[in-house]
């Protein structure tokens, strides 16, 4: 996409100063969707100039791969005032290479049927499934090279709700990998969609959930979306610079539940793995538990360099039009010992909590977090006597984690998007059953 001599040119046009480091990220994509009805292809593609001096840049992103805008952009980018930023519009037409899509158009097509099929006998809910595959082909060059990266990742998402229910209580099951639709289509869905028809009904029996201080049972998979905000978040270099609850406790035991985490950004068909980081580095797993202490952190080259520790290759950016930070892939929390259905019949009351929505939120700084509750259970002497949804787990990260007292030894995976900075990137979570005894509801925050 970025020749040699063209980064020349941008670097020599772009740099006011001798000790300023010039990085370009180009990008070239494309992204499918087939929701059973409507099959929409999106195209994007532009170059990020970002010029670095220490702790200060800038950059300037254009939404053309022609040389002519990329080299206008740098021109504007030389008079641009430090720590600022701008986006370069273009009437550029956008042109990727794609490549024959009509196989993958086939594969999401067979998606979406095989989900359709599986649910077409029931006439007392509503359904419906979209299926979806990214190519991204991206480039970093800097003064440490150049690098190329294809990502592709493929998902389905499959949405049911009961007829009749007021208000409509929508439940929603997600499957995801990289390397292209075929190892979705290889998975055995019938289970966990005959599952979502029963959620769907629950769901839609339920009551508000009981607030107040009580001991949390999340399922597994749901489990990885606790440990991505209570502890993911609060071990980003960016969060530790800042001063994280986190940022005086490597070295240290912060449960003692035996929890291994890692974020495992080569992880074989994971949804958000990559062999390079958005800018540049090689990706690694980034040990940050082992056996309960905490041993590492999630970085970039800047928060690195900072901390004086080894870059985890963890840069990410949502597009060519914002900016790189040290973010979270693939969170995998290690199986445990305990019989997830023994963590049930042993809690005397609380909540068995099945799914959390997509706007979970944390402060690394103080580590407080919330989780809205979507789907959950109420438990009463180790039953599940009735279902609730609404309200939010809340608290803190270090307290959550050392009443942590419950791993279990099942696992399950799943795709989703995380929100920072005002930046979308695709994650994956997979995890064990949790059993956290000291958490509390609240119907607000």
């Amino acid at each position: 996409m970025i020749s040699d001599d063209l980064f020349r040119d941008l670097s020599k046009i772009a740099a006011r100063r001798a000790d300023e480091e010039v990085e370009i990220f180009a990008e070239s994509s494309r992204l499918v969707r087939f929701n059973g009805k409507t099959l929409s292809r999106t195209l994007k593609a532009g170059v990020s100039i970002r010029v670095v001096r220490g702790c200060v840049e800038r950059w300037i992103a254009v939404d053309s791969l022609a040389q002519t805008d990329v080299l206008d952009g740098a021109r504007q980018l030389r008079w641009m005032e430090d720590d600022t930023s701008r986006c370069l519009r273009t009437s550029a037409s956008t042109q990727t290479t794609t490549g024959d899509l009509s196989l993958v158009e086939e594969q999401l097509g067979t998606l979406v049927g095989q989900a359709q099929s599986a649910m077409a006998g029931h006439a007392d809910v509503l359904f419906s499934s979209e299926a979806g595959d990214l190519a991204q082909e991206v480039q970093v060059i800097n003064a440490w090279g150049c690098a190329m990266d294809l990502r592709t990742r493929s998902r389905l998402v499959a949405r049911c709700a009961r007829k009749g229910a007021a208000p409509l209580a929508v439940v929603a099951q997600n499957w995801g990998c990289s390397g292209g639709p075929q190892a979705l289509l290889d998975q055995d869905k019938t289970a966990q969609l005959g599952e979502l028809r029963d959620r769907a009904h629950s769901a839609a029996n339920s009551g508000p959930s009981p607030e107040g201080p009580c001991t949390v049972v999340f399922a597994d998979g749901t489990a990885g979306v606790f440990v991505h905000e209570a502890c993911g978040h609060p071990l980003e270099g960016d969060q530790v610079l800042l001063g994280s609850v986190f940022a005086d406790r490597v070295g240290s035991r912060v449960t003692d539940a035996g929890l291994t985490v890692v974020n495992q950004s080569r992880r074989p068909g994971g949804y958000a793995s990559a062999e390079r980081d958005d800018e540049g580095q090689p990706t690694s797993d980034a040990v940050l538990l082992q056996d309960g202490i905490c041993t590492g952190l999630i970085t970039d080259r800047h928060s690195s360099r900072a901390l004086s520790t080894d870059c985890s290759g963890s840069a990410r950016r949502e597009s060519f039009a914002t900016s790189p930070l040290p973010r979270m892939s693939n969170l995998v929390v290690a199986r445990g010992s305990d019989d997830p259905r023994t963590l049930l019949s042993s809690t005397r009351s609380g909540l068995y909590v099945t799914s959390i929505s997509g706007q979970a939120r944390t402060d690394p700084l103080t580590g407080a977090f919330a989780l809205p509750l979507a789907e959950a259970w109420v438990i009463d002497q180790g039953e599940l006597v009735r279902p609730v949804r609404g309200g939010f787990i809340v608290g803190d990260s270090l307290s959550a984690l050392r009443s942590i007292d419950g791993v279990g030894g099942d696992h399950t995976a799943a795709p989703a998007v995380c929100r920072k900075g005002q930046q979308n990137v695709d994650v994956m979570t997979a995890a064990p059953t949790l059993r956290v005894r000291q958490l509390r509801v609240a119907l607000s925050v």
